[in-house]
């Protein structure tokens, strides 16, 4: 599976919205930790892991348009 595909799946199975203005555009859409540990994440682990994490463990993460993530 390419990169490309697996990003299309983790948009699918947190609901392909953002969780802050409904903005469906999948290009402005990126991941967010929801309890601020992502730092500590990306440390420990490749963007690929962190994405197959995603899958198989949502309840975690959600999904942030580009403007709503930098807020």
């Amino acid at each position: 599976m390419s990169y490309i595909d697996l990003r299309k799946r983790v948009i699918v199975r947190l609901g392909g919205v953002c969780n802050r203005c409904g903005c469906t555009e999948s290009q402005k859409l990126q991941l967010d930790h929801k309890n601020n540990d992502g730092v500590d994440e990306r440390k420990s682990l490749s963007q690929w892991a962190i994405m197959k994490r995603v899958l198989e463990n949502p309840i975690f993460y959600q999904l942030l348009c580009t403007p709503c993530h930098k807020e």
